[in-house]
């Protein structure tokens, strides 16, 4: 590794903190002055937190119990309860997350809220411009592995920006929808692969003449 490398990768790294700090940073202070308490977007995490671990999860959204109390109570009532199950069923934990919450993320199921704006627009395992989830799933894939063996540099950074995504939503819950951002991962990759396709036949025409 490069000193160079490493001065781009904390380049990069200040300047996405900078552009998060730009967007959430006045939302924050927004909270502070709202609620009287430090939020750094929205309250709720631990709600969502409850939601996704917990004995009975199903990876999706349920609805957790009601609780009595203001706001910050039932906030922090939520926040014990999912700690608790993590501590108590760590295992269960492991089985939620990359079981149930995984197989939801990617359930190939029209992904709210679009759809239901839109009909017919996403329906089933079809999305703009209709084609299926798996075919783009598979051609995204290959085009992965096109810019892994091309070994340019750069390569880690959509990777690792698709694992974050999906990442955090497997600390909450996995609804389809929330996929949809995903997606756009697989189609640009999906991109690639189809480009690398459409050159082979000119690369075997290219062979089958130098061979002649």
């Amino acid at each position: 590794v490069r000193l160079r490398d490493i001065q781009d990768l904390l380049r990069g790294t200040g300047l996405v903190l900078a552009g998060a700090l730009t967007l959430i940073g006045p939302w924050t202070v927004r909270n502070q002055v709202a609620y009287g308490h430090p939020v750094l977007i929205a309250p709720n995490g631990p709600f969502n937190l409850a939601i996704g671990n917990h004995a009975g999860a199903s990876g999706r959204y349920t609805t957790p119990p009601s609780i009595p109390g203001n706001l910050w109570a039932r906030m922090d009532d939520f926040r014990a309860r999912a700690l608790r199950f993590v501590e108590t069923d760590p295992w269960g934990e492991l089985f939620v997350i990359f079981r149930l919450k995984w197989l939801a993320f990617w359930e190939l199921i029209p992904p709210w809220p679009l759809y239901s704006s839109n009909p017919q627009l996403y329906y089933g395992g079809l999305f703009f411009p209709w084609v299926s989830w798996r075919l783009a799933a598979v051609l995204g894939t290959m085009g992965l592995g096109v810019l892994l063996a091309r070994g340019r540099r750069g390569w880690w950074i959509a990777p690792c920006c698709l694992a974050l995504y999906v990442g955090v939503y497997l600390v909450f819950f996995g609804n389809a929808r929330f996929r949809l951002p995903a997606e756009g991962f697989f189609l640009a990759w999906a991109g690639v692969a189809l480009a690398r396709l459409t050159r082979a036949p000119r690369r075997l025409r290219r062979l089958s003449a130098h061979g002649w």
